[in-house]
């Protein structure tokens, strides 16, 4: 038994023995594939820089004017009135709502019977003065006051005739500009007095667009603004007209102020009322201004220009314009003509950069 035991204990020593070795060499293996996959550190040429993108500033001869969104409105609301008092006995087709119809267009027609029978009657005046001023030539002098109250007379008939002339025209009543009726007042049948409104109306040509400013850029704008012709595009784009700035408020109403612009007449086709438009308002201009891309502006107003030592030197810019996707601004005698493109959080004042050169362009090669 003894000799049984002892030969166990051989074989299990034996056993142990073999798998510790199989293990370390399992082990030896192992860390040698890991060391394999770790990748070779890279030789540095130099110091760890931040690596950034520097974009060239490029002068501007004239600032891109400004685009400002505008509101048609009315200048002003005209009510159509009846010089004649009277009953309405007929309307035309065009005497609607949202009508839009030029000058000297028939509205509706009032009962002209009195008026006819005015005309008539200083017609039958007028003779009657012809003649009483001929008897009284033959039988008084020419400056005695039979003669000078028959002339009056004749006068007086004169002027009976041409009011009852007019009046008798004005039972028509036309639309006295090119224009758009808004709004009926009157229909077939109802009697109207001398001075009521029959239907409001507005001017074609009579129309303004307002342009609200917030106060800081209309400090921007070139100066004088009153006067000076501007033009005025569709949405689109597709339609333009040409302008003059009709009034400048002074009054600010929530940080803003107004613009007042009027489309010249001449145009064949104006903007509509309550249509929007964009109105191009000049800048005021700087004797040097240089333009770089919007991405180089930081949320504090801030560029990052690069010397020639790649170092940068952080630059507040009080004044300044946005327009497509560029940033302008004054910079007079600067020397620096390069600025760091997207601007990190890490940069600071003296931080040397290793400069990202841009990739060529086409026409560059």
């Amino acid at each position: 038994m003894k000799r049984i035991f002892s030969s166990l204990r051989v074989r299990q020593a034996i056993a142990t023995t073999i798998a510790l070795f199989l293990l370390l060499v399992v082990l030896d293996e192992l860390e040698k594939a890991e060391q394999a996959n770790i990748p070779a550190p890279t030789k540095s040429v130099g110091p760890n820089l931040h690596v950034a993108s520097i974009v060239d500033m490029k002068p501007v001869a004239q600032l891109p004017k400004s685009m400002r969104l505008g509101y048609v409105e009315p200048l002003k609301m005209t009510e159509l009135m009846s010089d004649v008092s009277g009953r309405i006995i007929s309307v035309t087709s065009s005497f609607r709502r949202g009508q839009l119809l030029e000058q000297h267009s028939p509205l509706l027609h009032i009962d002209p019977l009195p008026y006819q029978v005015a005309l008539a009657n200083a017609q039958s005046q007028l003779l009657e003065a012809k003649t009483n001023l001929k008897n009284a030539q033959t039988q008084y002098d020419a400056k005695s006051l039979v003669v000078q109250s028959a002339q009056s007379q004749l006068k007086l008939a004169k002027l009976q005739i041409q009011q009852a002339e007019v009046d008798l025209k004005r039972t028509t009543i036309l639309l006295p500009f090119d224009g758009e009726l808004v709004e009926i007042k009157a229909n077939l049948g109802e009697y109207v007095a001398a001075g009521s409104s029959i239907a409001s109306a507005l001017p074609k040509a009579e129309r303004e667009i307002r342009v609200p400013i917030n106060i800081a850029d209309f400090d921007k704008l070139e100066t004088p603004l009153l006067n000076k012709k501007i033009d005025v595009f569709s949405l689109n784009k597709q339609t333009s007209w040409q302008g003059t700035v009709s009034g400048v408020s002074h009054y600010s109403e929530n940080q803003q102020r107004t613009l007042y612009v009027v489309i010249d007449s001449q145009h064949n086709s104006l903007p509509m009322f309550g249509e929007n438009v964009y109105v191009q308002l000049p800048h005021t201009r700087w004797k040097q201004t240089y333009a770089l891309p919007e991405s180089a502006l930081t949320e504090k107003y801030e560029i990052w220009l690069v010397d020639d030592d790649n170092r940068t030197h952080r630059h507040k810019l009080e004044e300044f314009t946005l327009n497509n996707g560029m940033v302008y601004f004054p910079m007079p005698n600067n020397e620096l003509m390069r600025a760091v493109q997207f601007p990190r959080g890490y940069l600071s004042q003296g931080m040397e950069l290793a400069v990202k050169l841009p990739t060529p362009t086409k026409e560059a090669l």
